[in-house]
């Protein structure tokens, strides 16, 4: 039986391609094959509406999202292609949480080719993860964000007490993501309890960075170098993927859970890449052979499979996580499937129960339909408080397309209806925690408001490639943390391609009298680009002095830089990324 399965394998893997699922793939140098929306069994004129409620035109003119890009693929051709703002097709978007599903990819690479497992022990790789909550944690657990970490990645009335600022943006968290998690304690066993976590992801990068240490994984060559290029040359060379940048922390490891960039093309090409299960005609001879599957055969399914931690009969909705930890997920993506914290029901009633998807800040959103083999990119810029509506997204998508039942899907456009009583009443329990933040020194010494701004104004100006108004305004929002007196106007230096902002942190802190006695908290950070592959890096970090509760920061400032240091050879050919 083993053999006749392995020998039905070998024909299903040496199958020409049109012969093995219909899908058509772009090849590299070839204008990328489309078709009309009517040869789907479309409506152009529901379509229409579609696209204008997507770019806010027309009935939808008063919409206040903002849509960059949009793709629609039905079998891997186009069936529209649309940039708005000053975008074009080979233009890359900060992907922010969708870059999770990179990471996916990137992983689901490294186990084809025998570098991990998902099944690997976190303990066996990354030092002081000895907890006993941690035994049993893997690189699966990790990947379906269910480490037990204490980590909080938003808080709904009050940022400041979310985690994913200081991953994200301050300096414990950018000098290496394995000590910034292992620092903030086991809540919860290994598995046992769902928690959406930008740090989770990051931290999986941080395992697969600890391989490239092993001579018989990095081949002989400098280790650093060669987990550089890996994403690149390993998978996203090898489907046409040209025009996407991860950025690093200070220690040389990938931070997916945020900091992504591609262009519209690049994902819709990565999500083709998932609806042939990892297959693809890298040598364009019409066939695939066994090692143009990037992917083990079961990834994809593994990936869209829903947690065991969101169905374990122990799991609990933790209180302060009320939105990000109700709906459906698998490993580092977003699933449409009914679980019983989202009251059985498919969060996304219009789309197929099998759809999984990829989401964003900002409105960032890769929708892959295996079943209607059908792929939707929608890149933006959304304002906090006008984000694009999914569920009205989705139902205009559905509705002009007949694909795979003969008739438009029905009108269902609903919202999960969240108690919001909750949060509000947690974030009045938390302000005391806020409180006592401010006199430690995690805020004050890690002072978010200097390196974020630097860091996501050089990766627009460097790496997407705007100017300096385009991002000002619409990506960092400097103009509101100088209103607030918490950042200065920046400094740019295109020469060396950097960015420096400085930032007093008094303001935020009139509730706090002995911050106010010690005097004003300055911070300087500059941000340097790197090259295409791994955008911009914190290069310098200027801040008061560390001390106990943060009180001894009168005694002068000290200067931080990352342990891995690219600027020497920043700009050269020999770029560590390549």
């Amino acid at each position: 039986m083993r053999r006749a399965f392995l020998t039905l394998a070998v024909c299903f893997l040496s199958a020409p391609l049109g012969a093995q699922d219909g899908l058509y793939y772009p090849k590299p140098g070839e204008p990328w094959e489309t078709r009309p929306i009517e040869s789907a069994g479309g409506a152009a004129g529901e379509f229409a509406r579609f696209l204008d409620y997507s770019f806010s035109r027309g009935e939808f003119g008063t919409e206040p999202h903002k849509t960059n890009a949009l793709i629609v693929l039905l079998d891997g051709r186009i069936l529209h292609e649309e940039y708005a703002r000053g975008f074009a097709s080979d233009d890359r978007h900060y992907l922010w949480s969708l870059s999770k599903s990179l990471a996916n990819g990137i992983l689901g690479r490294a186990e084809r080719m025998g570098i991990v497992s998902r099944g690997a022990l976190i303990s066996d790789h990354l030092p002081g993860f000895d907890d006993p909550k941690a035994r049993g944690l893997t690189l699966a657990h990790l990947m379906q964000m269910s480490s037990g970490v204490r980590y909080n990645e938003e808080n709904a009335k009050n940022i400041l007490l979310s985690n994913s600022i200081y991953v994200n943006y301050a300096w414990r968290g950018f000098e290496g993501v394995t000590s910034y998690m292992r620092l903030q304690g086991f809540q919860h066993p290994a598995g046992k309890q769902f928690n959406y976590s930008s740090g989770d992801c990051n931290l999986s990068m941080a395992v697969l960075r600890q391989r490239f240490d092993d001579p018989a994984v990095n081949k002989g060559a400098d280790p650093q170098t060669a987990y550089n290029a890996f994403p690149w040359r390993h998978l996203f060379s090898k489907i046409g993927m040209d025009s996407t940048t991860l950025e690093q922390d200070g220690s040389g490891v990938f931070k997916p859970g945020s900091f992504g960039w591609s262009s519209a093309r690049d994902m819709a090409r990565f999500a083709l890449l998932y609806l042939r299960n990892g297959a693809w005609d890298i040598n364009h001879d019409g066939e695939i052979a066994e090692d143009e599957t990037l992917f083990r055969p079961d990834w994809v399914a593994f990936s869209t499979s829903v947690a065991p931690s969101l169905t374990d009969k122990e799991f609990l909705v933790a209180e302060d996580h009320w939105r990000l930890n109700r709906e459906s997920y698998g490993a580092f993506w977003w699933l449409n499937r009914p679980i019983a914290a989202s009251g059985n029901r498919s969060p996304y009633p219009n789309l197929p129960e099998t759809a999984f998807i990829g989401m964003g800040f900002r409105g960032q959103t890769l929708v892959v339909m295996p079943s209607r083999k059908l792929i939707v990119v929608r890149l933006g810029s959304d304002p906090l408080k006008g984000k694009i509506n999914r569920h009205r997204f989705y139902r205009l998508l559905m509705a002009s397309l007949s694909v795979g039942t003969g008739r438009p899907l029905p009108g269902v456009e609903t919202t999960t209806g969240y108690d919001f009583s909750k949060a509000r009443e947690l974030s009045k329990s938390r302000l005391g925690e806020l409180f006592l933040r401010s006199l430690d020194d995690e805020i004050v010494f890690d002072d978010p408001f200097a390196m974020g701004p630097a860091k996501d104004l050089c990766s627009c100006l460097f790496v997407m490639k705007k100017d300096d108004r385009f991002c000002a305004a619409d990506v960092v929002k400097l103009d509101l943390l100088r209103n607030l007196g918490l950042a200065t106007k920046p400094v740019i230096d295109r020469s060396t391609k950097s960015v420096t902002v400085s930032n007093r942190m008094v303001p935020l802190f009139d509730h706090a009298p002995l911050l106010r006695v010690l005097g004003p908290s300055t911070h300087t950070a500059t941000a340097s680009y790197v090259n295409e592959d791994l955008g911009c890096m914190i290069s310098t970090f200027t801040a008061p002095w560390r001390g106990p509760l943060g009180i001894l920061n009168f005694m002068g400032d000290q200067q931080l830089t990352p342990s891995v240091n690219y600027f020497d050879q920043a700009h050269s050919a020999g770029s560590p990324a390549g």
